[in-house]
């Protein structure tokens, strides 16, 4: 009963990891002209990657303040522009999520266990909380805007 059990957990945890939904390709620049200036974006023209704020955009330019300077870069050139979207998290909320994640994996594989029960599961709990503990706090994700169109390209 118990393999039953864990077989269709697995399952379920397999498949809930395997869905995801695709962000819609936009291929209007109308998205990308509504951009208030100083939006963080991430600028892919062929065999470059421009990281920085947009100062202005015109019907057929994007001008983007990058560390190394001001860059202008032609509409004609651009394969795609992302919003850099930064995100924080807790040091602490890090810590509880993974020991709480770790214990539960250590309850499930604890009947498979032949050792001491209390020593195990610790050990697991430990490691999560470390884990956690030990996870970057701050980061970035890109969110696609404007994807050119073939036609484009």
């Amino acid at each position: 009963m118990t393999r039953l059990v864990l077989i269709c957990s697995f399952a379920a945890l397999t498949g809930c990891a395997a869905h995801r939904t695709p962000y819609p390709i936009v291929d209007s620049w109308a998205v990308v002209q509504h951009l208030p200036p100083g939006t963080e974006v991430v600028v892919r023209v062929p065999g470059v990657k421009h990281v920085g704020a947009v100062e202005t955009v015109a019907p057929d330019r994007l001008v983007v303040r990058a560390k190394t300077g001001t860059v202008s870069i032609d509409r004609s050139t651009i394969l795609r522009v992302s919003e850099r979207i930064s995100y924080s998290s807790q040091r602490e909320e890090n810590a509880f999520i993974d020991g709480l994640a770790f214990s539960m994996i250590a309850a499930i594989l604890l009947p498979f266990h032949n050792g001491s029960d209390a020593k195990f599961f610790g050990a697991m709990a430990a490691t999560g909380t470390a884990i956690g503990a030990a996870a970057p706090t701050k980061g970035y994700h890109e969110l696609d805007i404007y994807r050119a169109s073939p036609a484009h390209r």
